[in-house]
């Protein structure tokens, strides 16, 4: 099981719920959340990634 599946068998049913609440106020839905990890997954993907390769984030 790799992290994402982990997180996601803990996501409700309902993914308009917050997944964050952001200090202005807002919040980022679990269904927002699914979708950037899908794109973030298919980026790394189109650009040849394997497993044991070192990737480094920002946001």
């Amino acid at each position: 099981m790799n992290l994402y599946e982990l997180l996601a068998s803990r996501f409700p049913a309902d993914r308009s719920k917050p997944a964050f609440l952001l200090p202005d106020g807002g919040a980022i839905s679990y269904g927002a959340l699914e979708d950037d990890v899908a794109r973030t997954a298919a980026l790394l993907v189109e650009y040849e990634v394997e497993p044991g390769d070192r990737v480094a984030l920002q946001s």
